[in-house]
């Protein structure tokens, strides 16, 4: 059995922003094959973000590009699921 681990050792300044993406990416995955979709909130708590305003709008931007790039699409209750997910 082969196991990944997506390490989250930088803090979120110091990534690039292909990397975010791909944490988002698979954030999203897992959470939709365990049936709790992604959120912003668990998103911010994947990067070990706060819940100030500055740290949301980090989040809600960069579930933004995710969004217009075709990876994800909104999900029930405001949440988002990966595009390929129905």
């Amino acid at each position: 059995m082969n196991m990944s681990m997506l390490n989250c050792s930088e803090k979120f300044e110091q990534m690039v922003e292909e990397d975010k993406i791909n944490i988002l990416y698979y954030h999203c995955c897992f959470r939709y094959s365990i049936e709790d979709y992604m959120t912003n909130s668990s998103l911010r708590n994947r990067f070990l973000l706060d819940n100030s305003k500055p740290s949301t709008d980090r989040i809600s931007n960069l579930i933004k590009k995710a969004k217009n790039m075709k990876l994800i699409k909104v999900g029930p209750n405001k949440s988002y699921i990966p595009f390929w997910a129905e």
